[in-house]
């Protein structure tokens, strides 16, 4: 009798503690993660039914009044296996397996056997009946043949669990494996319990009687131990993973937890787990302003090994239980970045500038003090609107907007007044960075360009002068000779005359050929296109043929070949051959035109050469051009190479020069090979541009190709 009344005490007091357990589980905290929240607490439900429902069962007289808690134990029996199996996966991190799917699966054994239990299915209890053991009445069953299946797999969900649970233990740190040690001792103690009834010892289940010690020492990991508070198996999938350093603080600011990444930046092989937060983090002062509220965030320097690292700590207080975050970021790379960038504006020519969203200076660079006088420090809330010219302000007001607007760079050129009172020219690039925390502004830079447009400007004054102004002179000049040549009563006059139209001739050839090379070299990269390579050297020596009949001209080109650079290669081709013929030295040049395909560092090339037998290009000439500079010493005698080398260099291709053998130059123009296809009428209207300027030497009524010139003897002049 007496072990009778202390069983049921028993039972009463595992579902009382079971109940406990799962309000606590359900209303202690929000903190706790769902996956773990709601499958630990319907475990613990299940279990105080089960125990209050076998209690029941024990006390019932007769085998009628036994069955309705008989059933009610089968269905808690059966859903407790798989509520501790998704508690102890969700618990060590595999979440993640936690799909739809795994939940019909597990799910599905035990649904079944429910609905056979509540129907009384012989598939799985085929009868019961009443027994008295140690003193008890209680129901024995005939398992049916799906039983032995079903205890097969509660018992190996529960066996996976714990070895779940024993790898975890193996790699958790000192405060996780209490946890886990006292979730491994409660999942063991009722498995223990439940032997006897499934080895068929004795008819009592002896497990119920044994939660109240599994759910016990379950209240006190709650409380003691933090369970659910910090989850290891998150822990080990997240906390140690992260490169930030994490320490986990409890109530009374001693160390929780410390992640492998916080522990190699103090300096600890392992976590300081409840040492003062004080003895552990550098400038402990400052840490704990920060957990008080008063510093939203620090820089901390730590040093190790004369390394010295900079960390931005931040810190998060409202953790359970008055526990604490604190996290360590490593931004010595960023703040080396940030210095040297720094020392690149403050020591860069160009301005730079920062305008908020009112368009008013919140960052100008010491550049503005050297450059244009005034001090950065003084600009900074004021407009650039009030130091623009007027003239520009609406352009640069139009150009601002754009940039803010379109969040892409915009450039614009004003002028600014300097300190002294004068206006100098600026050419800035604007991008709008209102939306980046880090700026929070629009970044404008701006270069002074003052020099370079009165360089530009004199330049055009200077082509002003050579392509009109010259020419409409040595027009007159060219005019008056005429007059004299005509003349057939002083031969002497006459034969000066003709070497002042000569003269006179040229000097309007070089400004044709001037205002030639700019309107060619006037066209964008845009306008460039694909060109027919081999229509065009078919057009280049037609046209050389008919100018030049006493030259033999020769080509070799199989196939067709669709180069990058536009029509205007045809004034380089025509210029080679141009100059292959008039600085011969013989009677009948010979001038050979090759085209074919090569190959270099995976690429496909056209090359085009044109090779002469005449004295060659002179050497200093070839290094003017290759190099790019002129100088008084070392300089070219026209602009046909130069311009060659212009349209190469705009069509992205290459110019080289060779000797020929036995005598003469080859020289080789090396282009990009497209795929697309040439259009006829460009080339057309390129070769009607190119000869345009050959139609002012029929105004004197001569052809200074078919004319060779005689120099006069210096004792004539």
């Amino acid at each position: 009798m007496v072990i009778h009344i202390v069983s049921i005490t028993l039972l009463l007091f595992s579902g009382v503690v079971c109940a406990a357990v799962a309000a606590s589980v359900l209303s202690g905290t929000a903190a706790y993660s769902r996956w773990t929240r709601y499958p630990f607490a319907a475990l613990s439900l299940s279990g105080a039914v089960w125990a209050v429902a076998y209690a029941a069962l024990l006390l019932a007289p007769t085998r009628v009044e036994m069955l309705p808690w008989f059933r009610l134990i089968l269905v808690s029996a059966t859903l407790s296996p798989v509520f501790w199996f998704v508690f102890v996966i969700a618990y060590s991190g595999y979440k993640r397996l936690l799909s739809r799917g795994a939940f019909a699966v597990l799910a599905a054994e035990p649904l079944v056997m429910v609905g056979f239990a509540l129907t009384d299915s012989v598939l799985f209890i085929d009868a019961t009946a009443v027994d008295t053991t140690l003193g008890y009445t209680t129901l024995v069953v005939a398992p049916g043949p799906l039983y032995a299946t079903h205890l097969v797999y509660s018992f190996g969900l529960s066996v996976a669990a714990l070895a779940v649970l024993v790898h975890l233990l193996r790699q958790s740190e000192q405060f996780y494996r209490k946890q886990v040690a006292v979730l491994i001792l409660s999942g063991v103690v009722p498995l223990v319990g439940a032997l006897p009834l499934a080895l068929g010892v004795t008819s009592l289940d002896f497990a119920p009687m044994t939660f109240w010690v599994n759910n016990s020492l379950i209240l006190l990991a709650l409380r003691r131990y933090r369970l659910l508070d910090v989850v290891p198996g998150a822990r080990a999938h997240l906390f140690e993973r992260l490169e930030d350093g994490i320490v986990v603080l409890d109530p009374n600011r001693c160390v929780a937890a410390m992640n492998p990444a916080a522990c190699e930046t103090f300096g600890f092989e392992r976590a300081p787990v409840g040492r003062p937060a004080a003895t552990v983090v550098p400038d402990s002062a400052e840490i704990r302003s920060l957990l008080d509220g008063d510093d939203d965030h620090l820089e901390v320097t730590v040093s190790d090994d004369g390394d010295s690292s900079i960390l931005d700590v931040t810190a998060t207080t409202d953790g359970p239980r008055g526990s604490a975050i604190l996290v360590f970021r490593d931004i010595t790379e960023r703040r080396q970045v940030e210095r040297q960038f720094r020392a690149l504006i403050e020591n860069s020519h160009d301005i730079i500038v920062v305008l908020d969203a009112a368009a008013t200076y919140a960052y100008v660079s010491p550049s503005m003090e050297t450059v244009m006088g005034y001090d950065p420090d003084g600009h900074v809330g004021e407009s650039p609107f009030d130091y623009i010219h007027p003239d520009d302000r609406e352009q640069a007001t139009a150009v601002l907007q754009d940039a803010i607007e379109s969040g892409t760079p915009e450039r614009a050129e004003y002028r600014y007044r300097h300190a002294d009172g004068s206006w100098r020219t600026f050419e800035a690039v604007g991008v709008s960075l209102l939306d980046d925390p880090a700026v929070e502004g629009i970044v404008i830079s701006a270069r002074d360009v003052t020099e370079r447009r009165r360089y530009e400007q004199r330049l055009q004054v200077l082509n002003r002068v050579l392509r009109h102004d010259l020419r409409n002179d040595m027009n007159v000049v060219l005019g008056y000779a005429d007059l004299v040549y005509d003349d057939p009563h002083s031969p002497e006059v006459r034969e000066y005359a003709r070497m002042i139209r000569n003269r006179a001739t040229s000097l309007v050839d070089v400004a044709d050929r001037t205002r030639f090379v700019d309107r060619t070299l006037e066209r964008t990269s845009e306008e460039l296109g694909t060109v027919d390579l081999t229509a065009l050297v078919d057009d280049a020596l037609t046209d050389a043929r008919r100018g030049f009949p006493e030259a033999t001209f020769t080509a070799s080109v199989s196939g067709r070949y669709q180069v990058y650079g536009g029509e205007r290669i045809l004034v380089a081709v025509e210029n080679l051959l141009e100059n292959a013929v008039e600085h011969h030295d013989r009677e009948s040049p010979t001038v050979r035109v090759a085209v074919d395909t090569a190959t270099d560092d995976g690429g496909t090339f056209v090359e085009l050469s044109v090779a002469d037998d005449g004295p060659g290009i002179p050497a200093e000439e070839q290094r003017v051009v290759e190099s790019g500079v002129e100088t008084p010493l070392e300089h070219g005698s026209g602009i046909g190479l130069w311009l060659v080398n212009w349209i190469l260099t705009e069509a992205d291709g290459e110019l080289r020069f060779d000797e020929n053998d036995p005598r003469g130059s080859v020289v080789t123009l090396r282009f990009r090979e497209a795929p697309s296809a040439c259009d006829e009428s460009d080339r057309n209207d390129m070769r009607d541009e190119v000869h345009g300027h050959d139609e002012r030497d029929e105004v004197h009524g001569y052809d200074e190709r078919d004319e060779v010139l005689d120099e006069a003897p210096e004792s004539g002049l």
